[in-house]
């Protein structure tokens, strides 16, 4: 009896010991990796430029701009993305996944780049200015806590109409952070 009952309570322990532990976990965001032991990049890479248009395009659509524009569907121009980072990325990477998204709605088509409107002045070139402009930079942050470094990528975009009215903005945020290997 005495083992039955020193069961019950190893198992009541292990079962509070597992519900506080899980209750206490703190879970990452979707936009943030854990601390590290092993090697992560502190750099952006494909995966995190897919989190960031992914957060992106909903927003620009369920802004609705697009549907109130004067030509349907509306006419886009992809205008200049910065990167003010200190590692370098292919900024086609961020701007294409973004691009074909947005062509798959129908709701818009995309100028190509050099056509905006300051360009030129000619009818026929004003009936292929974007009503739209997408920009947009990706600017890091650096911290560090004892042997933990954290960089946070901010990722800004920006729609401006055909007036430089800016129309729509949305900032995402990817958090990465790494552990330093104790005695380095």
């Amino acid at each position: 009896e005495s083992l039955e009952k020193q069961t019950r309570i190893a198992y009541a322990c292990l079962a509070a010991g597992l519900l506080l532990t899980g209750c206490a976990t703190k879970h990452p965001t979707p936009n943030q990796t854990t601390p590290s032991h092993g090697d992560v990049t502190m750099g952006l890479d494909a995966q995190d430029l897919m989190v960031a248009s992914d957060a992106a395009v909903p927003s620009l659509l369920e802004s609705g701009i697009f549907d109130r524009a004067t030509r349907r569907p509306a006419m886009l121009g992809i205008g200049r993305f910065e990167n003010r980072t200190s590692g370098s990325f292919d900024m086609d990477l961020l701007t294409g996944q973004i691009r074909s998204a947005l062509l798959e709605t129908g709701k818009v088509v995309v100028v190509e780049r050099g056509h905006n409107a300051t360009d030129s002045s000619s009818q026929a070139d004003a009936l292929s200015r974007p009503d739209f402009t997408l920009s947009g930079k990706v600017i890091e942050s650096r911290a560090r806590t004892g042997s933990v470094n954290q960089s946070t990528y901010i990722f800004q975009f920006s729609l401006t109409d055909s007036n430089n009215l800016t129309v729509w903005a949305k900032e995402q945020e990817i958090s990465k952070f790494t552990r330093r290997n104790p005695g380095f």
